[in-house]
């Protein structure tokens, strides 16, 4: 008996990239748009000048792949290659990541003949356009290069954040930072602090701070106020956490 099972080839993976725990890696994740249902695996590299990385990887399903002794301040992008496979077929993307800048979207296509349509415009400032036009040579054709991924610089939340009331009218807020950031004395952080409140609801940012922790004053008595804190890097590379945990707090009345 001949039993056919539906699927489909892989589709091309989508890729994110960011650093929790700067400077001493960044994590890439990745997913496919849409299920090709037969059971796929994945060849996952990095490239950085002329070395070439693959990827420690728990399993060839599993989707994450960690960059390691990253090279600082480098004007020349990492290329993550993601190549998804399954009995079909196969589809790659390529991700240039550059660890503390922000990228423009652009795309870029190496075809048969190894010319690079789009290269002129595939730049943002500060990268060593030779220097990936090498890299580039050394590519496969028919490579589809994916926009450039922002920063990857991202920690994560701030922790343990605790709201007091104090007189006057004030609450004091005060938090710690990400325990995934390693080291907060020789790369510091600036945060931010939210404060909602109300129905429709009111939102109020303040900040940065350098400090951890922060007093807002002249709070309503009797009001419920929703704070959470969110962190970056101090010279603003990467993106900002996302929020932390929310706090409430209403300021009891006199």
């Amino acid at each position: 008996m001949i039993r056919l099972q539906l699927g489909y080839p892989p589709p091309v993976p989508d890729i994110h990239c960011w650093s929790p725990s700067y400077p001493l890696q960044a994590l890439c994740l990745w997913t496919l748009p849409q299920d090709p249902i037969l059971p796929t695996y994945y060849i996952s590299t990095y490239r950085h000048l002329e070395e070439i990385y693959s990827c420690q990887r728990a399993s060839e399903q599993d989707r994450q792949c960690v960059l390691e002794e990253l090279d600082l301040w480098s004007n020349v992008p990492y290329l993550v290659n993601i190549t998804a496979v399954n009995a079909l077929g196969s589809a790659s993307r390529i991700l240039p990541v550059i660890i503390e800048g922000i990228g423009t979207a652009r795309s870029c296509l190496v075809d048969k003949r190894g010319h690079k349509e789009g290269f002129d415009n595939f730049f943002t400032p500060g990268v060593d356009r030779k220097a990936f036009h090498n890299m580039l040579n050394h590519m496969s054709s028919n490579s589809r290069f994916h926009s450039w991924q922002p920063g990857t610089v991202k920690p994560d939340p701030p922790v343990n954040v605790k709201v007091v009331a104090l007189p006057g009218k004030k609450l004091h807020v005060k938090w710690a930072p990400p325990p995934t950031w390693p080291d907060p004395v020789t790369f510091p952080l600036k945060y931010k602090v939210q404060f909602q409140w109300g129905n429709p609801s009111t939102t109020s940012i303040m900040g940065p701070y350098e400090s951890e922790s922060m007093v807002r004053s002249g709070v309503m008595p009797g009001r419920m106020y929703h704070i959470r804190v969110s962190v970056m890097d101090l010279l603003g590379h990467g993106q900002s956490s996302e929020w932390s945990d929310t706090v409430n707090i209403t300021l009891p009345r006199s």
